[in-house]
């Protein structure tokens, strides 16, 4: 099994989300795209002025069935450029020309609607198979000022805002989950976000509630889901989450630092980060190992106090992200990492990446977590599937992990 297409194919996502990408008007001629859709943040450093397409697929992987796939951000300066020629997709980098790059299959919900709104206001397709929703736009941080410096996702709401209300109703939640899914039979997975509603045990009851409106679905569908919330206060609902039919649970701690912690997400300092690791520890014991997600965001663990993103030195970027890996795997909590992006609306503001060393920690964690032994390999993926996650590599690293063991085993080296 020769695993060197899907490891270039990695490498070109680490670049294009690095560096974003300039995509040229002549793609207007295809039609067959989904348009760009903005879930949480506006991932792009620009906006253009004719219509986007969200992804593009780079590499079919053969051992997971599913594509390698980046989301596009904007960048009129990329060194990376997405152009139509001859009614023919071309992705035009440095040293590079790809012809066989393509977008992912267009999401059509028709006419279907929820509470007289558009279906896909209330729930998105991410990458290929995955419904995800965010229950509140809104989050109580931002009315105590305490708000996670990096998040974008109230100016973001604000701005672009497409369902009425900035916390949905879970009956609606639950039609439009349900709506989506039995329209679109590719869906394997459902994610529900959200910002903090009233309390963290409030916004628990919420999620629980969508879950056993969702079993019904689930009995004659096979989708996994998952919740990403703040833990609550009383961890009894934890247990409830798992009642409600939950697989899996985010509960994020975005900054591995205590010091930066602090600064960087007050609202959550204010909850206790050693509450909310005795949180994740409590959900391995209720939902097993491999099923409890902690989320920290690339780009940020090394900040200092004044956020400088012009002094990211990304080599102690790295050493920092992979000290967090080790730390959180030991203790059977699965870490995922987003990579951080800003459109100018958070307190931290843009920050260039460095596609390599991007590249390179990805790589190293996705060794660590499988030699972990932490995720099923039967998954072959950390949570949802490669074709889900476009605008981070955790699954990539994973994968570009499992398949170089595969090699190792048939080439009888093991």
């Amino acid at each position: 099994m020769n695993y060197n297409d899907f490891e270039k194919a990695m490498y070109i996502k680490s670049s294009l989300l690095a560096e974003g990408l300039n995509i040229d008007e002549s793609i207007q001629n295809l039609s067959n795209f989904n348009q760009k859709k903005y879930h949480l943040y506006d991932h792009s450093p620009e906006t253009p002025t004719f219509t986007m397409p969200e992804d593009i697929i780079l590499h079919y992987d053969e051992f997971t069935q599913k594509p390698v796939i980046a989301r596009n951000r904007f960048n009129s300066k990329s060194p990376w450029v997405l152009k139509s020629e001859n009614d023919q997709l071309i992705l035009q980098g440095p040293h590079t020309r790809l012809s066989e790059v393509d977008f992912p299959t267009p999401t059509n919900f028709g006419d279907l609607t929820v509470n007289e709104e558009p279906l896909d206001q209330v729930a998105t397709k991410l990458g290929v198979d995955l419904c995800g929703v965010i229950l509140s736009n809104y989050c109580f941080y931002f009315g105590s000022k305490t708000e996670c410096r990096f998040c974008e996702i109230l100016p973001t709401y604000l701005e672009r805002r497409a369902y009425p209300q900035a916390t949905k109703r879970t009956s609606h939640v639950v039609e439009a989950c349900t709506k989506a899914i039995m329209n679109d039979s590719s869906f394997s997975h459902i994610v529900l976000t959200t910002g903090n509603v009233g309390t963290y045990d409030y916004t628990c009851e919420l999620f629980e509630e969508i879950g056993e409106g969702l079993k019904g679905l689930r009995r004659t569908k096979n989708v996994k889901l998952t919740g990403t919330l703040m833990p609550p206060t009383n961890f009894a609902h934890i247990d409830k989450l798992k009642q409600a039919g939950f697989d899996n649970v985010y509960f994020d701690l975005e900054v591995f630092d205590r010091h930066l912690f602090k600064t960087i997400a007050p609202g959550k300092e204010e909850y206790g980060y050693d509450k909310l690791i005795d949180a994740l520890t409590y959900a391995v014991d209720v939902f097993g190992k491999g099923h409890v997600f902690t989320n920290l965001i690339y780009g940020i663990q090394t900040l200092d106090s004044k956020f400088d993103t012009s002094k990211t030195d990304f080599k102690e970027e790295n050493k920092k992200a992979m000290d967090a890996t080790h730390y959180l795997l030991d203790l059977n909590i699965a870490p995922v990492f987003t990579i951080y992006h800003s459109s100018g609306k958070n307190a931290i503001g843009p920050m260039k990446l460095d596609g390599d060393y991007l590249y390179e920690f990805f790589k190293s964690y996705g060794e660590a977590v499988f030699e972990s032994g932490l995720i099923p390999e039967e998954r072959k993926a950390m949570i949802f599937s490669l074709g889900s996650t476009t605008n981070t590599m955790y699954n990539d690293a994973y994968v570009l992990a499992a398949l170089k063991n595969k090699e190792k085993i048939i080439g009888g080296k093991r």
